[in-house]
């Protein structure tokens, strides 16, 4: 199986022990993934100090309760190869995880004043959107509406106690939009 670097995911629980006769095992998510939790389409287990990819079978996901969930791998069809899974930390890519917030980044940065370091107050970002996984924010500005595309080298800082998003863009990429 292949493995993914433990740098681009985030830890997000543990499996705690199967579950029935199918293989299925109860994972236990942390606070904050917990909600997310049922939409990831694969995760990450550490086996070896490694991360394998394991992928959910069809109706393979069911609530337990508030923080765990019961979950069939692919793969994983006995009890005794959960309990080999059993105690192993789960790991969400971090590609999935930017996805999977950028509904709750939506909610948060909507309505907020956009400032670039260089052209200044652009205006209030109107929507944000997902191309090909690339989040791009859309600023309505007196002139015209500016797309900029959502990155760590973009984005200096957010002010959510004021609603404002201070960036960085690259030179030119402004002017493109008020020329």
């Amino acid at each position: 199986m292949n493995q993914i670097e433990k740098g681009k995911c985030t830890e997000v629980g543990f499996i705690q022990k199967p579950h029935g006769l199918k293989g299925e095992v109860i994972v236990i998510f942390d606070n904050q993934f917990q909600k997310s939790s049922e939409s990831f389409e694969n995760y990450f287990i550490e086996i070896d100090g490694g991360l394998v990819p394991f992928f959910v079978s069809e109706d393979g996901i069911r609530y337990r309760n508030n923080e765990s969930l019961i979950i069939k791998f692919d793969y994983i069809d006995s009890p005794q190869k959960a309990k080999e899974i059993s105690g192993c930390k789960v790991f969400i890519s971090n590609d999935e995880l930017s996805m999977e917030n950028s509904s709750e980044a939506n909610n948060t940065l909507i309505g907020m004043n956009v400032i670039d370091k260089t052209s200044g107050e652009l205006g209030t970002i109107t929507s944000l959107d997902d191309f090909s996984g690339n989040i791009v924010i859309t600023i309505k500005h007196p002139k015209s509406e500016i797309l900029i595309p959502l990155s760590d080298k973009i984005i200096k800082k957010v002010d959510k106690k004021n609603r404002r998003l201070y960036l960085d863009c690259p030179e030119g990429l402004i002017d493109i939009y008020l020329e």
